[in-house]
């Protein structure tokens, strides 16, 4: 008597392979809705330690860290105060003193031999957004790769003065009306010329360390997130979290620059000669929010959608984030973004 072989006829493998299909179509979505509220809620406790951080060091010397000295001034030493910016400034409050003592030691870009690189181009863990990855940048010419931070501080008007041959930016005193000031502006050119500013203590912010925004998500174009040093330089990233008073680690908030997320396409628009995004304000890889440390050390989503605008896009009274930004311009506002 014959016996049939058992097995699966062919509409039956088909059937089969159907199923597993759809099942993975439907766990798929799941499963990349685990992952990114797994980035979101690290990215909130690297926030949480960086707002320890702020405080940690305000109690330490007295003030908020501050954003250095503008870029043309990056390194240099002896001038009375930290040019480097708050990120270099808080890293012996989120246990990373060895590369604080490197950065004393050697200075920012130079090479170091007890890590056989320079200090800009160790990745703080604590500084980077997960969900865009391990950030770095493209390998520049002479060897370096940088270092990118996804965070910065909150400036709340425009400031683009960077010389060291010339007088700061008359203007600066609005630009730097948030937590994280510019803590004096050098002159190579002329020591003595030199400027130490006022720093920010927690009773300096007259409407609240509870109401005025610190640190935010930066914006980064998810084209950018390996920025190039060479052939062009990307001066929103480049050289990193370690830079000082300028955009890598300073961003404009509310004012005419809306909340990006990475994905969004406008960008186009604001793209640069060289094909580079202008990155001068706040945004996130996170669906619909920017997470942002206040004052007082707490973490909250702003959304993405709050409102930025004002009369013909500048800043007005009806500008959230521009009054959020600013820690003693007199504005109350709604907790309600």
């Amino acid at each position: 008597m014959r016996h049939r072989r058992g097995g699966f006829t062919l509409i039956e493998l088909l059937v089969v392979i159907a199923i597993i299909a759809i099942l993975i179509g439907l766990l798929l979505p799941a499963v990349q809705k685990v992952r990114s509220a797994a980035a979101r809620i690290q990215c909130s406790n690297n926030l949480k330690q960086i707002g320890i951080a702020l405080h940690a060091h305000e109690g330490t010397y007295g003030y908020f860290p501050t954003s250095g000295a503008q870029s043309a001034a990056f390194g240099n030493t002896g001038v009375g105060f930290e040019t480097m910016g708050w990120m270099y400034q808080i890293l012996p409050f989120i246990e990373q003193d060895n590369v604080y003592k490197i950065g004393q030691q050697s200075g920012p870009n130079n090479w170091n031999a007890s890590i056989g690189k320079a200090m800009v181009e160790i990745q703080i863990k604590t500084y980077l957004c997960p969900a865009r990855g391990n950030r770095a940048s493209a390998p520049a010419s002479w060897g370096s790769v940088y270092a990118m931070g996804d965070y910065a501080g909150v400036m709340v008007e425009w400031g683009n003065q960077w010389q060291a041959t010339l007088p700061p930016d008359p203007n600066e005193p609005n630009t730097f009306k948030g937590i994280i000031t510019k803590g004096g502006h050098v002159r190579t050119d002329n020591p003595s010329l030199t400027q130490k500013y006022a720093t920010v203590n927690v009773t300096g912010v007259t409407d609240g360390t509870s109401n005025t925004i610190a640190i935010m998500e930066k914006a980064v174009s998810a084209k950018q997130y390996q920025p190039t040093a060479t052939p062009d330089w990307d001066w929103w990233e480049i050289p990193g979290w370690a830079h000082n008073s300028d955009w890598p680690n300073m961003r404009l908030v509310g004012n005419w620059v809306p909340l990006l997320p990475d994905n969004d396409t406008t960008r186009v628009s604001w793209a640069t000669a060289n094909g580079k995004m202008w990155e001068p304000g706040f945004g996130s890889a996170h669906t619909g929010v920017v997470l942002a440390v206040f004052g007082d050390g707490s973490v909250r989503g702003i959304q993405m959608s709050v409102n930025t605008g004002g009369n013909a896009g500048w800043s007005d009274a009806s500008c959230v984030l521009y009054h959020l930004g600013g820690r003693s311009d007199g504005w109350v506002v709604s907790s309600n973004f």
